[in-house]
């Protein structure tokens, strides 16, 4: 039997899918304890929680904070994050996962895809097609990841990073000599978030993300790029949505870097 495992999930008015989230987890990790850390949620997300078995923990600073907690009150060897919007319909893929954490891998990322809008889901089939899959989506996430404790020890992930902070944590985790491995997993990631607004929340941590790497433009590169790549994938899949996205998903993250104290939080 696989050793038992804690569990974190970063929860903010999560109440949509935490229950199937709670349940799935329960289904394919082994669980020694599932701890929600709350962001002062108001829509029963606690109670959900505390009804199914979870413990519920409180903060008032945001993601990354909410991840440097998870680092902090793990207590088993292997532990979990999982973001209050994944649902795995894949249940078997975990001791697979776990015989991956050997040698110098300190993390492995069990993909699950993304529930796409129409036009943003065209425009990354296309270059799917048109590019190597794995790496074009199998980046390094904290969302749906085993990680080893001690490979994470002593981190400290800045509080007023609240998006990119898996970025943080993958580029902290290389400089210790630490790597990573990437399985796919059945189910699915809803991101329910409104494109415009999710734009500009990535724009204004990336500008965080920045500040903390300084002379790293990557993040900013490529959306400088997504209208030309949109550009493209519309001409390939004859829809001219696929551009209108591009360019407005762009804009906004642009907006979102232009101005991080504004937009650096994202709204239930």
């Amino acid at each position: 039997m696989a050793s038992q495992i804690d569990v974190f999930i970063p929860t903010y008015n999560s109440i949509a899918h935490l229950l199937d989230c709670i349940q799935s987890a329960r289904r394919a990790l082994p669980v020694r304890r599932i701890v929600l850390i709350d962001h002062n949620s108001v829509d029963g997300t606690q109670s959900v929680g505390r009804g199914n078995g979870c413990e519920v923990v409180l903060e008032n600073n945001g993601l990354g904070y909410a991840r440097q907690l998870a680092i902090e009150m793990a207590e088993t060897e292997t532990f979990a994050m999982i973001e209050s919007d994944l649902v795995y319909s894949e249940f078997g893929w975990y001791n697979e996962a776990s015989k991956l954490m050997a040698g110098d891998v300190g993390a492995v990322v069990a993909y699950v895809p993304r529930r796409m809008s129409d036009k943003r889901g065209k425009y990354a089939d296309f270059w799917s097609r048109h590019t190597p899959l794995k790496r074009r989506r199998h980046g390094f996430s904290a969302g749906s990841t085993l990680f080893l404790k001690r490979a994470l020890e002593g981190m400290r992930i800045p509080q007023y990073l609240n998006a990119y902070e898996d970025i943080y944590i993958m580029r902290r985790m290389r400089e210790r000599g630490w790597t990573y491995k990437t399985i796919e997993v059945k189910g699915t990631h809803h991101s329910d978030f409104e494109p415009s607004r999710k734009a500009r929340w990535y724009g204004a941590n990336a500008r965080r993300l920045y500040s903390i790497d300084r002379g790293d433009m990557t993040l900013l590169r490529r959306q400088l790029t997504l209208p030309m790549l949109g550009f493209v994938a519309a001409c390939g899949t004859r829809d001219a949505g696929v551009l209108s996205w591009a360019v407005s998903f762009s804009g906004n993250f642009l907006l979102g870097w232009s101005n991080p104290e504004k937009y650096s939080s994202l709204k239930r």
